[in-house]
């Protein structure tokens, strides 16, 4: 009998998928031969969530309904809770079943990934890394890193993928990512998070706002009162510097009678050399293009500095190459002529 898109068969050779399909869409098969007992029953719960009926996800499966069942039995048993409430005709997820679902798609995405990566290495494939980076992050750290890496790994290419940060973090769990420059992962028991620097949020000023300041090194710094009364131009409240922007604001119980708001940190960075009003900015962006007719200072504000990490998923069939590169971002920032906070 063949098997359609559709079809899930838990055999030596194929599997399935109604597991990977993100909103009913099929994503498509793959071969694991042998298949593990463990990555089969989670098949086998991913078909019976997806059908919510036990006899109908046999059929699917080829297999008989009672062992479907005594399988299913058998996770819960493991699990120690119950991941179904039967009904009459329809089986439905308890919470922890949900919990458990997500894991289940995750991990058969992953052994979707493996046997890719592995048939690659097979067929000698050049090996590909996708590297995530904010647009700054991405033009500054980047060049220079990538040309080190090509001399240590050769066989290696890199496709560079430029977004928000919120965005890369989203693109590395779907794995269409290997490597992310980016804020740490608060997954880490699936990711490790390997630390470059703490940068600093500066704020950014043109010559005709004089402010008050303490002589510092690499930047004076100013306190957070030097804003009040002063025109503000800020990031979106769904970027990560826009927001903290406005809790400086609202620490100090500032609303801005002007403001100017805007996506783009070049633009924000222009609009404060032409005076429109002052700017958080970040310091890879600051360090990479500063103006002369700009002052910028440090905020004694706990707010005004970010982790910035080299995050990628454990156990990734590449991590001999990702880590290579790493090590590249990591020589390029120890060795650039500004004090970074390097946390490495």
């Amino acid at each position: 009998m063949g098997l359609t898109p559709q079809e899930t068969m838990i055999g030596n050779i194929v599997i399935i998928i109604s597991a990977l399909k993100p909103e009913g869409e099929v994503i498509g098969s793959f071969m694991i031969a042998p298949i593990t007992k463990a990555i089969a029953q989670i098949a086998y719960f991913i078909t019976v969530a997806d059908e919510q009926n036990i006899t109908k996800a046999a059929k699917k499966l080829y297999i008989a309904q009672p062992s479907l069942s005594q399988c299913i039995r058998s996770i819960e048993e493991e699990m120690g809770i119950e991941l179904f409430t039967r009904g009459k005709s329809s089986v439905t997820m308890t919470p922890a079943g949900k919990i458990y679902y997500r894991w289940a798609k995750l991990t058969l995405e992953s052994v979707r990934c493996l046997e890719n990566d592995l048939a690659e290495v097979k067929s000698g494939v050049i090996r590909q890394i996708d590297v995530g980076a904010t647009w700054q992050r991405s033009s500054f750290l980047l060049p220079e890193s990538i040309i080190d890496f090509y001399k240590r790994c050769p066989e290696c290419n890199v496709v560079i993928h430029e977004s928000l940060d919120r965005k890369l973090h989203e693109m590395l769990e779907r794995n269409e990512l290997d490597l992310i420059i980016a804020s740490p992962s608060v997954n880490l028991n699936n990711y490790n998070s390997v630390p470059l620097i703490q940068e600093r949020l500066l704020l950014a000023a043109g010559n005709d706002f004089i402010l008050e300041h303490k002589d510092g090194f690499p930047f004076p710094s100013v306190s957070r009162e030097s804003l009040v009364g002063k025109p503000i131009v800020m990031l979106q409240e769904r970027q990560n510097i826009g927001m903290i922007f406005r809790k400086i604001l609202m620490d100090i119980n500032y609303t801005p009678k002007r403001f100017t708001e805007c996506v783009n940190l070049e633009t924000a960075h222009r609009l404060v050399r032409n005076n429109v009003g002052l700017a958080l900015l970040p310091e890879i962006g600051v360090v990479e293009g500063r103006f002369p007719d700009v002052n910028y200072y440090t905020i004694e504000d706990e707010y005004c500095f970010r982790n910035i990490s080299a995050v990628y998923r454990k156990g990734h069939v590449m991590e001999a190459e990702i880590l290579e590169l790493i090590a590249c971002l990591q020589r390029f920032l120890k060795n650039y002529n500004h004090p970074f906070i390097v946390k490495f």
